[in-house]
Order: structure tokens, then sequence, then C-alpha cells
């Protein structure tokens, strides 16, 4: 795996979710019933539907590790997918959590598109039901997101003086609430994720702030990181909790640490990658500084940066950043002036560059297809909201163009057909939705513009097939 730094301060990508407002964590850590007696739940068994004792509409996936026994605290770890999908981080990370002796737990509920004072609720009474029936240590509680689902973390560990840090991933802290109150804060983005300028303003803004923090970026787009990115984010917690003196010093973990970081350093060294090199060794040498000894590691960083294969890395990062802007900014006044016809040359175009182009230009015009549909989400859904269909219409078919994978333009269409009352289009469409990986029922039957879809005889069997669609990672 290849890693970044921060290098150059770069503009801030848009949120992976909708506008949210409301929530003030008035309902956060004071909120916490008496403590019962833990619960006895099986260890080394994902539990995918564990009701909320306080609200039994809420529920949520549960991993305990193999070494778990009720007699002992151990660190929580809570995730919050966009979609919904509590298990899904279990599944990916259970055997992290049974290595280093995390319980995890995913809310089920907390999803993209929900206002803030909603989310909020659902974090608050998930967190404070943990914290009744398992054996945490409430000094070592942590949360992790994705996209959206970072946002719903960062707005918990802003608010909650119970949350000791956080993992965030392809998307930063919400932009419109105030950080009143330190964390441990490490990111994790892809260097094609759309989202990867934000982070490192993410970064670069905790770092102004004093903020103990690290960003990992590695090779990938928009999705969850995989196993090792996050191995290295459990190490780099569970390395701080030493620094901070919340667990004793283990110098058999400190070790495991650093030679976890030096081979991947070293990894990207042989691959002349010397740009993520010399950022991983930076995380060692901050991560482990004040408990092991880093000087050797902070000469070797100096030589990198010395040399010249990271000075012409250095230097076509500041150069791609430039043009990603530009392009930005070039696009979005391109969507209210340009027909359909330039977007298919230009999309493209840009294909073909992606094709035709180096490494770190090939992710630089993946993270711009990220970017733009992003934007046109956000455009079909208000021009939606207007009742706009024919903008409607033509701004989900490049949306389709843009990005295919994406079950999302799919039912858009399909609300489209729906609200003009040709039902049978929607079904074809939600089809469509359902087979890209859409299986969101509980919006499908909630959404009011969808109402004639739903009279369909054939919709029951349409619901079964939205309900067994697999989510495919981006």
């Amino acid at each position: 795996m290849r890693y970044l730094s921060a290098p150059v301060l770069l503009v801030f990508a848009l949120s992976s979710c909708g506008p949210q407002a409301g929530y003030s964590g008035k309902n956060g850590a004071s909120a916490v019933m008496a403590h019962n007696a833990p619960e006895n739940f099986p260890a080394d068994s994902l539990l995918e539907g564990v009701k909320i004792t306080s609200d039994t509409s809420l529920s949520f996936a549960l991993y305990l590790p193999s070494s778990y026994s009720s007699g002992k605290k151990y660190p929580l770890l809570v995730f919050f997918d966009p979609h919904g999908a509590g298990a899904f981080p279990l599944g990916k990370y259970r055997s992290l959590a049974s290595r280093y002796g995390f319980i995890l737990a995913g809310s089920n509920n907390s999803k993209n598109g929900l206002p803030w004072d909603v989310t909020g609720s659902i974090a608050d009474k998930l967190m404070n039901d943990l914290k009744s029936r398992i054996s945490v240590d409430e000094k070592r509680i942590y949360l992790a997101g994705f996209s959206g689902g970072a946002r719903v973390a960062g707005l918990a560990a802003m608010t909650r003086e119970d949350v000791a840090g956080m993992i965030g991933c392809s998307a930063g802290l919400p932009a419109d609430k105030k950080i009143t109150r330190k964390f441990l804060y490490i990111g994790i983005a892809g260097d094609g994720d759309f989202n990867l300028n934000e982070m490192n303003m993410v970064k670069y803004s905790l770092d102004r702030m004093g903020f103990a923090n690290a960003l990992m970026v590695a090779e990938g787009g928009h999705r969850w990181p995989g196993e090792k990115d996050m191995e290295e984010a459990f190490l780099w917690l569970r390395i701080n909790e030493m620094k901070t003196g919340t667990t004793e010093k283990d110098e058999g973990l400190i070790s495991t640490a650093e030679k976890f970081i030096k081979d991947r350093a070293q990894a990207n060294v042989k691959s002349k990658r010397m740009l993520y090199a010399a950022a991983a060794y930076a995380r060692m040498a901050d991560c482990l500084g004040g408990i092991a000894d880093t000087l050797p590691y902070a000469r070797t960083l100096s030589e990198i940066r010395s040399g010249k294969e990271y000075r012409q890395e250095f230097e076509l990062q500041k150069k791609l950043a430039k043009e990603e802007f530009e392009l930005q900014q070039s696009y979005l006044g391109a969507l209210k002036i340009k027909p359909g016809a330039w977007w298919e040359m230009e999309v493209a175009r840009v294909n073909s560059l992606m094709k035709a182009s180096g490494y770190e230009e090939r992710m630089m015009y993946k993270r711009i297809l990220g970017y733009l549909s992003l934007v046109l989400y956000m455009n079909c859904t208000a021009a939606l909201n207007e009742g706009d269909w024919p903008r409607a219409f033509d701004l989900i078919n490049l949306y389709s163009l843009v990005d295919p994978p994406n079950p999302e333009h799919a039912y858009l269409m399909a609300v489209v057909y729906a609200v003009q009352k040709n039902p049978e289009r929607a079904l074809q469409y939600m089809e469509e939705a359902a087979h890209l990986g859409f299986n969101d029922t509980g919006r499908m039957d909630n959404d009011p513009m969808l109402s004639s879809l739903r009279m369909l005889p054939a919709y029951p069997h349409l619901r079964e097939k939205v309900k067994g669609a697999v989510t495919p990672e981006q």
C-alpha cells in the first residue's frame, strides 16, 4: 500500500450526505442510565440485530472479541455506515478486534440523509445502551465512520465527553458544527477518493488546533478501508492510549506497531513512492514519539525529503491539485450551460485520459469523476424536490454516464417515472437499481414520490429483490 501525507493545502470537497441540522448533544453522556450487570452475549460471534433497550425500534450489530469476559473491561469501537449496514464493517474488521481486544458495534439505523437531531439521538441511545449492557472501559470509547457515517461519528466525538477518539474514513468532521473538545483523530482516505482534498484540510486544521491526529492515504477510491489500513488505525489508537496514560506501556505492542509501519514505509521506498514513504515515516515518528526511540526514523524522513524523487513527486502533486481544482470549477459552470452531447464527449475524454496517464494522474481523474457524481446527485435531488422533471431527467442521464455502477441514478429515474404516473417504467428502473446494489427497502417503502409504484401488484416481488440486493464496495 502507498501512503501520502498532506504536502499541499487542497480545497474542501462537498459533503458526503445531505444538509443536516439541529443537534446540540444535550442528550449525550450525561443521559447514561445506571449501569446494570453486563449481559451474557456470546464472544467471537457477529450478532446482526441487537435491539436497543430504551428504544426497540433501533438496533445494532455487535461483535465481542474471542478473549471477552464480563469480568474485564474492553475498549469499544462503534461504527457508523452511511447505509445503516451495521454488520458490514464488523464483519470486515472482526479479526482485528480479536487481535487487539476491541468490542465492535455498528448502528443499523444511522444513515445518510437523516437530520442531525435524528442521527445524534440514534448515536446517543446506541452508546448509552452499550455502556449499560457490555463490559466497556469507559476511558477507551472510540467511534468510526465511513463517508456520511464519518460525519455522524464526528458529531458524537465533538459533543460527547465520553468519546476518547475516532477513525474518520473518506469524509471529514461536520462543517457546520464547532469543535469544543479534544479527542484522538485518525483519518483514512483513498488516493482516488473525491473527499481526499477535504481530508487533507481536516489534517491541517487539527494540526493547528493541537490535536493528536494522523492521516493515512491508501490506494483506492471512496470505500471502507482495507484491513491493513484499518489495522494501522487500531494500532495508532492503542499507542496513543499509552501516551496519554490511559493504559500501561506495552513494549510488545509498541514493537508490533513499529514493525508494522516500518514495513509499509520500506515497501514504498522499494517501489520508489517516496512521498508515501515519507508520510509513513512521519506517522511513525509522531505516533511513537515519547515512548520509543524515533530518532532513526526522523533521520530517514529528512533524507527522503531532501531526495530528488521526493521533490519531483511533491511538485507533481502541487500541479495536479491545481488542475483538479480548475476542472472542478469548470465542470460546475458547464453543468448550467453545456448540452448532453458535450458531456458525453467530455466524460469519454476523461475516461480515456485515465487509461493513458500515469498513476497519480489517473487518481486525479478518478477523484474528478467522483466529485462530479456527488455534484450531480445533489443537483438531481434538488430538481426532483422542485418538481423540475425535464431538468431532473437530463441530470439523471448525465449522472448514469459519469457513475454507471452507482444505483442511485436508477433509483432517481424510477422516482421521475413514478411521479409522472408511469409506474411500469419506474418498476424497470427500480429493478436496475436493485441489480446495481440498492437494498434500502425502508427508503423505497416510505418515499412519497414512489406511491404509484407501490400500488403495482409486482411491488412485493420487487421489494424482495431489493431486500436481497448486495451493495458493492466502491
